[in-house]
């Protein structure tokens, strides 16, 4: 999609938030914003073709061919199942030593059949203390001070988006965050923008924790020496990397 289109739809936006969208203008921006994501899924797959992986069980697969079925399984996971690795997961993370002894958590929206954050979000705000979310401002993505859920509303590409102005500066705390495909290392396959790689690289004092479900995580994904990588892995079976007795028990 051309730099014209994306700042159109950045307009259209903002024009929603002050003062509202004409009939043709919102249907102009659902065309514009399924013609951004199937563009961005187009060029995610032309890279992601490129990638091969190592499977559990040592095979070699390529990751072009695994990215779609990731996302579907995701998409398709029983509601019911979803919802018990979610409150597993979360309740890893709640529990983990970084999460209770930071005093800000910056944390994501969940979309298209990513691990649910709410329940992290409410216990944040339970222990009192700072909850962040990311909004996309061109190229960059920031974060804000989220205080209830109705500071998030759905942003530019239909994903929900923190209202307020207060921006984080980065400087400590937690980041909790998503990504398509992970390995035992930690290593990282995210969605292509490289905004969650920018910003870490940006507050290198933040410390970072992704989250999961255990179908997208592989043996071993390629990787470079300066790739910026989560501490901690967490699935709904365990954690990553695995400690020297897990690691004999599978």
């Amino acid at each position: 999609m051309d730099d014209k289109k994306v700042a159109r739809i950045n307009e259209l936006y903002h024009k929603s938030k002050s003062e509202g969208l004409t009939p043709e203008e919102l249907k102009e921006q659902q065309i514009l914003r399924k013609e951004y994501i199937d563009s961005f899924k187009r060029n995610l797959r032309g890279q992601l073709n490129n990638i091969s992986i190592k499977e559990k069980d040592g095979s070699i697969t390529n990751l072009g061919e695994k990215f779609g079925k990731i996302i579907r399984l995701r998409k398709e996971m029983d509601p019911l199942v979803w919802q018990q690795a979610t409150n597993d997961i979360t309740e890893r993370v709640i529990n983990h030593p970084r999460f209770l002894e930071e005093t800000d958590i910056y944390c994501y929206a969940n979309y298209n059949g990513e691990v649910g954050t709410s329940s992290i979000m409410e216990e944040a705000w339970k222990l009192g203390k700072s909850v962040w979310f990311p909004r996309i401002e061109g190229s960059e993505m920031n974060f804000y001070l989220v205080e209830s859920k109705d500071d998030l509303q759905p942003g530019a590409y239909g994903i929900l988006e923190p209202t307020g102005d207060h921006i984080a500066d980065g400087e400590d705390g937690l980041l909790i965050m998503p990504g398509v495909a992970f390995d035992e290392e930690c290593h990282r396959i995210g969605y292509g923008g490289g905004f969650y790689d920018k910003y870490l690289e940006k507050h290198p004092n933040l410390h970072a924790i992704a989250i999961a479900f255990e179908l997208q995580m592989y043996r071993e994904l390629p990787f470079e020496e300066h790739d910026i990588k989560p501490e901690k892995v967490v699935t709904e079976k365990q954690s990553y990397p695995l400690d020297t007795e897990e690691k004999s028990l599978i």
